[in-house]
């Protein structure tokens, strides 16, 4: 019994050290004070105040050594400040966090104090790219992700888990958790594009486009290979590329909105996205190439972003119900087709919401959605060929057409089951 007691002690004080090492290693890197002997140090005061606390039932053990990392902190940061103009907290406050990481280990909490670990090292290396994508914010965007993170994690928790109007249609919380998603993930590409800055790699162009719009790629790229030939091919692969991640998208919205419709939509989905990525990735050495993406407009998070996509939503919502009622499923698949080319967010967030109060069966959700994915990627090839010509459509038009036949394939066989 001591012996199993004696290795458990020793497996707890290794892994209090282990945590200790990434950002010590990182500390020591970037030449700053508590490198990896001090952070291995500083760790085992932590494990070593929680265990004697917790073996003598003296609590007060664990104040004491916070008490004494904090102090070991300020003075460091004054000694600091006597050397450097501008000294900074970071190596301060880190020193109290491994003082934490190493109580974290001792009261068994292993996974917690592990992913605090890796979350600080990867906050630490990344300073100089979070300076980086800081300055090329504008004020007005800043303020716009407080804005986002306001409504995420204040504001929508306020919100009611049922529905509130007459026709049992509207659930403010399930609405504004895909809006939140919605805009997060544009904000996200948004962002993205200004930190790299217009010129990308086809691939990035690619996958960050398909987080915004792929229309927005569709429209930036085709002018270009229009214009010069030699774009051509690049400019295919971001269109392939942002259409494949516009699947996923919707797949991520429809796991959000109601796990039912994900599931019958996984499949399809994601073997559409798969087969539409391996043919756009079929010439690997243009994925670096660098080509311009002109991602305009205003931020996703502006209010006349977010005004548009609760009009639409209301809009696909109120339209898709007495379409249903009037004439039956048919009805809603028209309304899918026309919202495929105009907005599949609103499409999936309100499919999703009819299903989740029951208003239509989850198949012909399901089918609607399926609808709306091939509608927009025919509306792709569509502008492609307007806008960039038929030699560039034909490029896009291949992995497209398979992805859209993947679509209108799965929706045969959902009418085969309605048939059943």
């Amino acid at each position: 019994m001591a012996t199993e007691s004696s290795l458990q002690f020793l497996w707890k004080l290794f892994l209090a050290l282990m945590v200790a090492v990434p950002i010590g290693l990182e500390r020591e890197k970037a030449r700053k004070f508590a490198g990896v002997r001090t952070s291995l140090l500083i760790t085992a005061v932590g494990f070593f105040s929680s265990f004697f606390a917790g073996t003598l039932g003296a609590s007060w053990l664990v104040g004491v050594g916070l008490a004494f990392a904090t102090v070991i902190a300020v003075i460091m940061y004054y000694a600091r400040a006597r050397r450097e103009r501008h000294p900074g907290l970071t190596t301060s406050i880190v020193f109290v966090l491994l003082f934490c990481f190493g109580v974290l280990v001792d009261l068994g909490m292993y996974f917690e104090a592990i992913a605090s670990s890796i979350v600080v090292t990867f906050l630490l290396s990344a300073k100089e790219f979070t300076k980086s994508v800081v300055k090329k914010l504008e004020e007005k965007e800043l303020v716009e992700a407080l804005v986002l993170g306001f409504v995420s994690f204040i504001f929508l928790p306020l919100m009611p888990n049922r529905t509130v109007d007459p026709w049992g249609l509207f659930n403010p919380f399930l609405f504004w958790t895909m809006a939140v998603f919605v805009m997060g993930v544009g904000f996200a590409g948004y962002v993205a594009t200004k930190t790299f800055g217009s010129e990308m790699g086809v691939g990035l162009t690619g996958i960050i486009g398909g987080l915004v719009s792929s229309l927005a790629v569709v429209f930036s790229m085709a002018p270009q290979a229009g214009r010069d030939r030699a774009h051509s091919q690049g400019a295919a692969l971001a269109v392939t590329l942002a259409s494949a991640t516009m699947l996923l998208r919707v797949l991520a919205l429809s796991f959000i909105g109601s796990r039912a419709l994900f599931n019958e939509l996984v499949l399809p989905l994601l073997v559409a996205a798969a087969l539409g990525m391996i043919l756009s990735l079929r010439s690997p050495l243009s994925l670096t190439k660098r080509i311009s993406f002109d991602l305009s407009g205003s931020s996703p998070l502006a209010f006349r972003s977010a005004l548009e996509f609760a009009l639409l939503f209301l809009a696909l919502t109120v339209s898709s119900r007495f379409l249903v009622s009037r004439f039956g499923s048919v009805g809603l698949y028209v309304a899918a087709a026309l919202a495929g080319v105009a907005g599949l967010n609103a499409l999936i967030v309100s499919s999703a919401s009819l299903v989740s109060v029951g208003a239509i069966p989850t198949e012909i959700a399901a089918v609607s959605v399926l609808v709306g994915c091939f509608c927009a990627c025919a509306a792709n090839v569509a502008f492609s060929a307007r806008l960039g010509g038929r030699r560039f459509a034909l490029g896009v038009g291949k992995a497209l057409a398979v992805m859209a036949v993947v679509c209108a394939a799965s929706v045969a066989l959902f009418y085969l089951r309605f048939q059943w």
